[in-house]
This record gives C-alpha cells, structure tokens and sequence, in this order.
C-alpha cells in the first residue's frame, strides 16, 4: 500500500490502552479530587492552626501569671505555634498567625545587640519603635506592653534619658490594665513613681504609688498595696501635708493589725503617724498615741510607744535635750529609716524654735 493508503490499524494492547483512558473524562475526574483534597487539607490545617493557638494563648497566660513573661519568650511561643501549623500544611502561609511584621522582628534583635553592647539609649529606641509597630497590630497588645516596658529598663540607665523610661512605663502600665495584667501594671507604676521621686517630681509619683495601690488591692495583694500607700504617705508628709500623711499612715496600721502576716509592721505605721501629727502641731499627740495603743495591741507596751510618749512630753516642754534622749533611749535596740530621721530632725527645730523647710 501507498502512504496516503496505509492502514489505521492498531496492535490490540494499544486499542486497549487507549479505550480504558478514554474512560477518564478529560480533566474532570482530576480537578474534581484536587479541589476535594484541597478543601480537605486546608479543613484540617484551620482546626490545627485553632489548637495550637489555644494552647500558645494558655502558655503564655502562664508565663504571665508567673510574672516571668519576656518578649523572647513570648515571641518563641508563638513562632512555635506558627512553625507547628506549617509543618501539618506543608506551606508557610500559616505563619501569618503570628501577625508580627517583619520590621517589628528586626527591631527586637536590634534592641537585643545594642543591650548587649550596652548602648542603652539606642536600644530603647528599638524597644520602643517595636512597641509602637505592635501597638497598630491586632492582637499584639501584650508584645507593644512588654517592649514599652524593655525600652524604659534600657532609658532608665541614663540619667537624661529617664524621663522617657516614666512615659514608656507608664504606657505598659496603661496596655497591662487593659489586658487584665494589673499586678504587672502595678509593678510598671511603682517603678515609674521609684523614677519620679528621685528626680524630684513628687507629685506625679505620689499620683502613679496610689493607682499602683488601687491595682495590688484590686489582685488582692495587701502587703505589696500597703508598701505602695506607705511610700506615697512619706512623699506627701515631705510635701507638708503631715495632717494627711498622718491619718494614712494610721490606716495602714489599723490595716495591717488585721492580718496575721502584716501585723508586725502595725506598730511602724502607727509611730510613723504619731511623728507626723507632732511635726504637725498637732495638740494631744500622747493621748491619741495611748487610743491606738487601745486600739492595736500590736502597738501596746513597744519601744515605739515609749518614743512617741517620751516625744510628745519633750515637745510640750519645749525641751530639745529630752528630743535627742528620748531618740537615743530608742536607738539603743532598734534602727531609724530615713523617713523616721527627717521627721525627728523637723522636730527638734520645732522644739528649738526654728523654722522648718519643706520639700
């Protein structure tokens, strides 16, 4: 036969073959069961990627819990989670659970060198740009809260850069609260009032030791609430508003006569107020001292007792040299802190007639 008339017969495998392939629909059948694994896969990711979100949240509450919660650690969980969830779907698309941008990262180990390098203000400056990035990202609040609180560690290094350390504790502070984490804003705000007193801004620490107080009682911590009010009463006794002052310090140790656990500072406040209502003028300082002697045993028959007695005749008799022997008498067996030595010293220019200068 010639080309034109060769014939078109196939061997019977190759009719077979081709017949069993033409049973398969062109394309159909293979899209069909992509797109069905497709949806499967991607099912199932979404449900693992809500579970090890769960757990990663749950973690990290404890790490809050434990007041041991650090920006590594809190980045590590997440980028955990994320790397579990794109190890089940073979892709990385999961990874964007985390929601942290990429400059948010590269400011975090940025700020991590310049610590270790100890260039403290270049640091907080990472930290805080960090912070900044996380705050406008969803869910990121926590991460924005604990970078705020980095920078101001890194700011308060400097003595001119502390004022910036103030405002980004605050700030934590601030984003804390609004997670429900008031034990660490309280923290954030009695160490921002530790920064606003030594730099001479008494009012504004008075300001952030109260709300800290307000957040310890809120968490049901007395004692930490009790230190934050007492510092707050010693700055404003320095202010001169001993009569205010005064009647705090003797909450405290109506306060703590209360608790087993805090009674034995009971007597240190209630001296302490006794010490500001005679730097006061106050009139009747030794009648009102034997009413919380009454009132708190813990105050009764103790060498504070005895000093705000032997004081309160030395004041009335206008007598410095009883004022030094009734301080020496006490020092004998016990310590005076600085509060207590401010006080004393007031008094005896009191008793002496001078003039007192205030803070």
């Amino acid at each position: 036969l010639n080309k034109m008339g060769q014939s078109h017969s196939k061997p019977p495998g190759e009719t077979t073959r081709l017949a069993s392939i033409s049973l398969i629909p062109s394309g159909g059948l293979l899209q069909w069961l992509w797109h069905r694994w497709s949806i499967f896969i991607f099912t199932r990711a979404s449900q693992f990627s809500s579970i090890v979100q769960a757990a990663a949240e749950i973690q990290t509450r404890e790490l809050q819990n434990n007041g041991n919660l650090r920006n590594h650690k809190l980045h590590e969980v997440k980028k955990a989670a994320a790397l579990s969830v794109a190890a089940v779907t073979g892709i990385g698309l999961y990874y964007s659970f985390t929601k942290e941008p990429k400059g948010s990262e590269h400011l975090l180990d940025k700020g991590n060198r310049l610590k270790i390098s100890k260039n403290w203000r270049e640091a907080g400056q990472a930290f805080e740009a960090a912070a900044e990035q996380f705050s406008k990202q969803r869910r990121c609040e926590l991460d924005a809260a604990n970078n705020y609180s980095e920078a101001a560690n890194c700011y308060r290094k400097l003595p001119d850069t502390r004022p910036k350390a103030v405002r980004c504790l605050q700030q934590a502070a601030e984003m804390y609260a609004e997670q429900g984490q008031f034990s660490i804003a309280a923290r954030q705000l009695e160490e921002a009032g530790d920064l606003l007193a030594s730099s001479q801004q008494v009012e504004e620490a008075i300001g952030a030791y109260v709300r800290a107080a307000d957040f310890w009682s809120g968490e049901d911590s007395p004692a930490s609430a009790a230190g934050s009010r007492a510092k707050a009463a010693e700055l404003t006794a320095d202010c001169g508003r001993l009569t205010e002052a005064a009647a705090v310090f003797e909450d405290l140790g109506v306060s703590a006569e209360q608790h087993s656990l805090l009674s034995f500072g009971a007597k240190d406040h209630l001296a302490k107020s006794c010490l500001c209502l005679l730097c006061s003028g106050a009139a009747g300082v030794g009648e009102k001292a034997e009413q919380l002697a009454v009132l708190c045993g813990s105050f009764k028959d103790t060498d504070e007792l005895s000093l705000v007695r032997s004081l309160a005749s030395a004041t009335d008799a206008r007598d410095v040299a009883a004022v030094d022997a009734a301080v020496s008498e006490f020092e004998r067996f016990n310590n005076l802190d600085d509060f207590a030595r401010r006080r004393l010293d007031d008094l005896k220019k009191i008793v002496s007639g001078e003039r007192i200068q205030l803070a």
